[in-house]
């Protein structure tokens, strides 16, 4: 499974005075995200599921390349295959993971010398665009050319192992607007200091010297 973690202000690949914003979901991760995106030229994406059509329109017009899992559990929802279509339709590239890890559950957004690591799915639940409903999450904005680069190797290998996304229908969706009675709690907070980035497969000798420290 591949999987990315940061760990903030802890050391395993020292990187030195990183800028980093913190958030959480439902409470803020919806406006971070459209910031994070607003003036991005140029977006790499690997998530496992992209269902937000909130989310989608926010790419159309940039140069995008999206990486999602094959088959996640329950298969390719309607929603993403509409979504998936609509983009295509818009020179957005979507390339379905099918490689050999067993799935493709990294959650990370690459713009820049800026990266995006989150809990969450690109859905409704994980950013939802009115914070009164959702899964509790977290996220992490890291501004690092050294965390670029490794996220980057990361992508290209795995965009590797993946098959170019073909709309073969005519999907519609119709949009419930969710409300919930949830106040947020979190604000966005921004630090300077290291970072580590973990990565899975392979990051159980990482976490365990982290325990044992």
């Amino acid at each position: 499974m591949r999987y990315i973690i940061f760990f903030l202000l802890i050391l395993s690949f020292p990187i030195n005075g990183a800028n980093i914003t913190v958030f959480v979901s439902p409470d803020s991760s919806f406006a971070v995200l459209k910031d994070f995106l607003a003036d991005a030229k140029e977006l790499k994406i690997a998530v496992y599921t992209f269902t937000s059509v909130d989310i989608a329109v926010l790419l159309i017009g940039k140069n995008v390349t999206i990486i999602v899992d094959d088959s996640p559990v329950g298969g390719l929802a309607n929603e993403s295959k509409y979504i998936f279509c609509e983009l295509a339709k818009n020179g957005i590239s979507v390339y379905l993971y099918s490689g050999p890890l067993r799935f493709m559950h990294a959650k990370y957004i690459i713009s820049g010398d800026r990266v995006l690591v989150s809990s969450e799915n690109l859905g409704d639940s994980g950013f939802p665009k009115n914070p009164n409903h959702g899964n509790r999450g977290w996220g992490v904005i890291v501004e690092d050319g050294d965390v670029k680069k490794k996220l980057e190797a990361i992508f290209a290998e795995d965009l590797k192992n993946s098959k170019k996304f073909i709309c073969d229908g005519n999907y519609t969706i119709g949009k419930v607007e969710i409300m919930g009675d949830y106040k947020p709690l979190f604000t966005v907070k921004k630090y300077t200091g290291d970072v580590s980035l973990i990565v899975a497969p392979n990051a159980v000798k990482p976490l365990v010297d982290l325990i044992n420290s």
